[in-house]
C-alpha cells in the first residue's frame, strides 16, 4: 500500500505541473503570472531615490549624479541626439522587441517597457530616463528587473546591452536615412 502511494505522488506532481502549464497556455501568461504575482509593471523607477535589492535579477545603466545611491552596473554613455530623437528612437527599438509592451512614464522623459521571457513569459519592467547632458546630447538612466525570482541568469544584462546596440544602430542610422530623403 505505502510502495503504490509513493508511486504516485511523482506521478500526482506531473499531472499537476501539466495542468498548470496548460493553465498558463490557454489563459495567456497576463492572467497566470498577474494572480500569482501582482501586476507585472513594476512601475515607474525614481532613480534619485533608487537602491538596489541584494537579488541579482536586475540590470541598472545610470550616469553617476543621477543613481546616488544605487551603484550602477555601467555609466551611461553621452549619446549625440536631443531628448526629442532619443525619445523616438528608444520607443522605436522597444516596440522592434518581441513579446513587450511600452507603457508611458509618469514624465515625458520616463519610458516604460514589460517584455517577457520566450519560454515562461516571466515578465520584466525596464524603466528609461532620458537625461538632457546638453544641448543636442543626451543620456540614459535604464533599469530592468525581474518580477519573479531572485537570480536571472544574466537576462537583464544582456537585454539591455543588446537594447543600447540597437538603439545606437538606430541612432547612427539616422543622418543617412535624412540625407537619403533630401
Amino acid at each position: 500500500m505505502i510502495k503504490r502511494i509513493l508511486l504516485a505522488i511523482p506521478l500526482l506532481i506531473a499531472g499537476a505541473v501539466i495542468v498548470c502549464l496548460a493553465v498558463l497556455f490557454l489563459t495567456g501568461p497576463d492572467q497566470v503570472w498577474a494572480t500569482l504575482f501582482g501586476d507585472p509593471d513594476l512601475g515607474p523607477t525614481r532613480f534619485e531615490e533608487l537602491v538596489l535589492p541584494d537579488r541579482p535579477n536586475h540590470y541598472l545603466v545610470c550616469p553617476p549624479p543621477l543613481c546616488a545611491k544605487a551603484q550602477a552596473a555601467q555609466a551611461s554613455r553621452t549619446y549625440a541626439a536631443d531628448r526629442e530623437t532619443m525619445i523616438e528612437t528608444l520607443t522605436d527599438a522597444a516596440r522592434a522587441l518581441p513579446n513587450v509592451r511600452v507603457i508611458n512614464g509618469p514624465e515625458p522623459d520616463d519610458l516604460r517597457f514589460i517584455q517577457r521571457t520566450r519560454l515562461l513569459q516571466f515578465p520584466d519592467t525596464v524603466s528609461i530616463r532620458v537625461i538632457e547632458a546638453a544641448p543636442g546630447e543626451s543620456q540614459l538612466a535604464i533599469y530592468s528587473r525581474s518580477q519573479i525570482g531572485r537570480s536571472d541568469l544574466g537576462v537583464n544584462k544582456r537585454r539591455i546591452e543588446a537594447f543600447l546596440a540597437d538603439v545606437e544602430a538606430r541612432l547612427a542610422a539616422r543622418p543617412a536615412a535624412a540625407a537619403d530623403t533630401n
